[in-house]
């Protein structure tokens, strides 16, 4: 009986492996008769997760082979009709994405050994050949797949131009496709789709790729800065903003101010101003690196210092409406707190109020006033940057409040109403 039953199970796993062939074979026969590659997929599926056929180089080369075919036939299409439709355009962006998936799958498996046991191989002359010759495809469809917002597939299409030059099945045949400093590009903006696709360990991988292709903009160092941010990794957040202080902290401050703030959110004041004094002390004269200063003194509640960065600040740079801001602030809430410890009895406050509050109200409205005047001059300028126009508005808006309790604070019912009137047009 047990004989028997050991040669039932036999017959069953030959059963279950001819099963699997012949899905196999009747996906093949769809894809040899132009079925379309969606029904393909669906055909051959099963043979994925199949431990007799996910290790065969044509489970993955079949649906390879039929999506080409059919991006190919889309494509013969467009030439004729010089359009297509929003579908076929779909299509064919699903196609040469998923042939190359799947021939890049079918690639490292397509070994089969001859008679006298040398390794041959069957299908990786075409797939080779086939995808070097849709190289330039890839550009393209990851700009389509970037302006329709599918930021993953740009992200799938620009790293098949980056990836393949250097690859060694391709290397003859694209070694020379384009110049390192085109590919950079590439890298580049497969790095963006990759940030908007929320992809953030392969958009800071692909950052780094396009430094090592030659890529040194300003605003690469930002972006990998910002997705390291958005991402939460605080190890590379640091990482690419010394990198980027580096290079162009002379002329940047921001990259410091990352630094700064990751050891400022973990209250480690040694560590912070250790770095700002480090950088005033090689550039004393950037006035950004006193407003960063001045932040992390508001932030251990030396408001006196604070004050003083933040007046070091507007006086190197006069255009700088943060410095100016943050300097007329701490002037007004001087102010605020000397009203706290002010007499009680009317006569000495009003004296008290006359000689020590109202000159330190009238020296805010001078420096706040400027602030807003900076901003506003920054939004009235059409080149002005969006990111920078809101911060200049969100400024503005809290300037505007500080004048508001000021010209209230100094009964002065005039300029108090130019405010109220100002803040409605923001």
């Amino acid at each position: 009986m047990k004989k028997l039953f050991l040669a039932a199970l036999a017959a069953g796993i030959a059963f279950g492996a001819n099963a699997q062939l012949d899905v196999l074979k009747a996906a093949e026969k769809a894809q040899k008769s132009g079925k379309p590659f969606l029904e393909v997929e669906e055909m051959i599926t099963p043979a994925f997760t199949n431990p007799e056929t996910n290790s065969l180089a044509q489970t993955y080369f079949i649906p390879g082979k039929s999506a080409f075919d059919e991006y190919d036939h889309l494509t013969g299409i467009r030439a004729i009709k010089r359009t297509v439709s929003l579908e076929d355009s779909v299509a064919m962006n699903r196609d040469l994405l998923s042939g190359y998936k799947y021939y890049m799958k079918a690639l490292p498996l397509d070994s089969v050994a001859d008679a006298k046991g040398k390794v041959k191989t069957k299908y990786s002359k075409e797939i080779v050949n086939t995808i070097a010759g849709h190289y330039n495809d890839f550009c393209n469809i990851g700009v389509y797949l970037w302006d329709g917002q599918d930021y993953k597939g740009a992200y799938e299409a620009w790293n098949a131009v980056v990836a393949l030059p250097s690859h060694p099945a391709f290397s003859k045949l694209l070694a020379n496709a384009m110049p390192d400093s085109l590919l950079a590009n590439y890298a580049y903006n497969q790095a963006l789709a990759a940030w908007q696709a929320k992809m953030y360990p392969e958009a800071l991988k692909s950052f780094d790729k396009a430094v090592e292709l030659g890529d040194n903009r300003l605003d690469l160092y930002k972006y990998a800065a910002g997705c390291a941010l958005e991402a939460n990794d605080e190890a590379q957040l640091l990482r690419w903003s010394k990198r980027g202080d580096d290079l162009f902290g002379k002329t940047n401050t921001d990259f410091i101010g990352n630094i700064v703030n990751v050891y400022l959110q973990k209250k480690d004041f040694d560590n912070a101003f250790a770095i700002i004094n480090e950088a005033i002390g090689k550039n004393p004269g950037i006035a950004q690196y006193y407003v960063i200063r001045g932040v992390l003194q508001e932030n251990k509640n030396d408001n006196s210092s604070a004050r003083d960065d933040y007046r070091k600040a507007s006086e190197l740079d006069p255009q700088n409406a943060q410095a100016l801001y943050y300097y007329g602030r701490q002037i007004c809430n001087q102010a605020f707190e000397l009203n706290d410890e002010a007499p009680t009895t009317q006569a000495e406050y009003t004296a008290f109020y006359n000689e020590k509050i109202r000159p330190l109200f009238e020296q805010a409205i001078v420096v706040l006033e400027d602030a807003y005047k900076k901003d506003q001059a920054v939004i009235e300028d059409s080149a002005t940057p969006d990111y920078k126009r809101v911060d200049a508005e969100t400024r503005m808006g809290e300037v505007l409040n500080y004048l508001e309790n000021i010209y209230y604070n100094l009964h002065d019912e005039a300029m108090l109403n130019d405010v109220k009137k100002r803040k409605s047009y923001l």
